[in-house]
């Protein structure tokens, strides 16, 4: 038989009209099908790139399709010095998009190479592998986006911005990537160099909204190199939480579990000047919020080499500081480290080392050290001020009148509507302020109190101990304030609410800082009606359309307009001692009508006492 080739290039050459060449690469084995192609057609620029999988990964039977097309324009005038310079688009059938593995390749230009890749022909052995980590196949799972560039700048672009809008269903996902290039003021000769490749992802299932963004290839003044990660992350379910480093973290903090792991690898905003080819200088920083911590630190090193026959000298000095901010139970902890040392190639000969560390204020410590090596002799000095904190007489905290004199007030109790019934019914408040609220027959009221989680075991309050140490909910029920009586057919589920767990558990220091900051525990309870029973009339007869009234004088307040009433329409609550109201309508002789089924509004009594047992 006849071996095909597994690989098949072409190329145009000796066109005016078009310039370039292709690929298409066949594996028989893993039946996939790629192909690119990087085209110059007058002066428009084309780059291609498609991967067509005729079986799923492990041989089961199944397709997925990649495609990403690349058009580079000349610059089309957009207004204010801006213009476009190329469009594109990228879709995928049967992949899903992997944000965390594409946050992780920021800082080797992922977001510019899926957008609009330089020569898809030259680096398909790279992109390939990156369209399966950045795009897994994942059947019935689509990404479609359109990309655009845009250049500022005139008669050469100083700035280009390619951004792309990527939707993945139902994965549920929103990205933005973007990556913008900046050379200034004359891009052939530039004084500032800025390359930072970004990514937004809105993730509609899990409520929650990240940004990564990375610094690479970036100069200032040919000298000066600058790096470094910056990220964002928000949460609103299943567990509020907020975070932002631009530069990483406090050495001894651990990015919790609910974080991408693009937050574990964020590297320092650094700035690398080199004076001179032998000697150079690092500045580095780092900036980081939680909802419990402010973190941030910064160091300066300096380092001179010099090469004497075979072997190479360093010498190296440096000053650095680190401050954890723990709000919390509140604390503060803060290191500074300074130092000289001359090492032949990895091996220190000789050199001065010196750190501090303070801590407090609960009660203030500080410890500081002092290291000397001189050919291979190191001496180490300690010093202690102040002692660590230890075991101390805690005040005792009975939570039970804290959280009754919550339940007794009126913010404790809320009234919520349910779902089950019709929501045309608008209730009003009452004349007299002292009154009940009213609600619906398929309503809820819900007590909540956040002294302190119930049905849970309590180490600590704060800075406390809690004189009990578990509290849960007895019997609870409501009581008709007319009669006096236990209302019937009563349900009773718990309430959920936000507490932070470093208040209630007793945690190390470091366990603090890797706990959530947040977590949902039991808080309260919420009422609500066994059943709900319509009337016997399925609906009702009203008016359909608006009234005219024509006043000679204006009413006054005094003197409302009258509207004339309705029949009304009841129905009943299958909860005794709760009352049975209506709704009243307005209506007019010859208007068209229109039928409104019945509803209930049930005004539900607020006990008058509550307690914890």
């Amino acid at each position: 038989g006849i071996d095909l080739p597994d690989r098949v290039a072409f190329a145009f050459e000796g066109s005016e009209v078009i310039s370039g060449g292709g690929f298409l690469e066949i594996d028989h084995d893993a039946g996939r099908y790629a192909g690119g192609a990087a085209l110059t057609v007058i002066e428009v620029g084309v780059s291609l790139l498609v991967v067509i999988d005729t079986q799923l990964p492990g041989g089961d039977e199944g397709w997925a399709f990649f495609g990403s097309l690349g058009i580079d324009i000349p610059g089309i005038p957009l207004g204010f010095g801006f213009t476009l310079e190329g469009v594109g688009g990228i879709i995928a059938l049967n992949r899903r998009m992997d944000t965390e593995a594409l946050a992780l390749g920021l800082k080797q230009g992922a977001a510019d190479a899926i957008m609009f890749p330089d020569d898809p022909v030259r680096d398909a052995l790279i992109l390939i592998p990156q369209i399966d980590a950045y795009f897994p196949i994942d059947v019935g799972n689509t990404v479609i986006g359109p990309v655009v560039a845009i250049g500022w700048g005139a008669p050469v672009s100083l700035v280009t911005a390619q951004i792309g809008v990527m939707i993945s269903m139902p994965q549920g996902l929103i990205v933005i990537l973007g990556s913008i290039a900046m050379a200034l003021p004359d891009p052939e000769v530039p004084i500032v160099e800025i390359t930072m490749d970004s990514m937004g992802v809105v993730d509609l299932a899990n409520g929650t909204v990240t940004v990564a963004a990375s610094l690479y290839d970036s100069r200032l003044l040919g000298v000066i190199e600058l790096s470094g990660d910056m990220a964002f992350h928000v949460a609103t379910s299943p567990q509020p939480y907020f975070a932002l480093s631009i530069g990483g973290w406090h050495p001894s903090f651990q990015p919790p579990s609910i974080l991408p792991s693009v937050f574990s690898e964020l590297e320092r905003m650094r700035a690398c000047i080199a004076l001179t080819e032998d000697i150079g200088i690092t500045l580095s920083a780092y900036l980081a919020l939680t909802p419990n911590t402010v973190q941030f630190g910064g160091r300066f090193e300096i380092e001179a080499s010099v090469k004497v026959v075979l072997t190479t000298y360093t010498a190296r000095g440096w000053f650095g500081f680190d401050v954890l901010l723990i709000f919390s139970p509140f604390k503060l902890v803060a290191d500074v480290t300074a130092g000289v040392a001359v090492y032949s190639g990895n091996k220190e000969l000789m050199g001065v080392s010196l750190g501090a560390h303070v801590e407090g204020p609960k009660p203030w410590f500080a410890s500081g050290r002092a290291q000397f090596t001189f050919f291979g002799v190191k001496v180490k000095f300690d010093f202690t001020v102040g002692d660590k904190a230890g075991p101390v007489a805690l005040e005792t905290v009975d939570l039970l009148p804290l959280i009754q004199a919550q339940i007794d007030a009126d913010n404790a109790w809320e009234v919520t509507r349910g779902s089950g019934l019709q929501a045309g019914v608008v209730l009003t408040a009452h004349d007299d302020p002292a009154a009940s609220a009213p609600m619906l027959a398929d309503g809820y009221l819900t007590m909540r109190q956040t002294v302190a989680p119930l049905e849970q075991t309590l180490e600590v309050y704060g800075h406390a101990l809690p004189a009990q140490s578990r509290i849960d909910f007895g019997e609870t029920q409501l009581t008709d304030a007319t009669t006096g009586t236990a209302l019937s057919g009563v349900t009773a589920d718990p309430v959920l609410d936000w507490f932070a767990p470093a208040q209630f558990e007793k945690m190390s220091d470091s366990a603090k800082l890797a706990a959530p900051s947040y977590e949902l525990h039991h808080a309260g309870v919420r009422f609500g009606a066994e059943t709900t029973m319509a009337g016997a009339d399925e609906s009702t007869a009203m008016p359909l359309g608006h009234e005219t009234l024509v006043w000679e004088t204006p009413p006054t307040p005094d003197e409302p307009p009258v509207v004339s009433s309705a029949g009304r329409g009841k129905s009943r609550v299958l909860v005794d001692g709760w009352y049975d109201h209506s709704a009243i309508t307005a209506r007019r002789v010859g208007r068209p009508t229109v039928q409104v089924p019945h509803v209930t509004v049930a005004a539900a009594t607020m006990p008058t006492e509550a307690a914890i047992r």
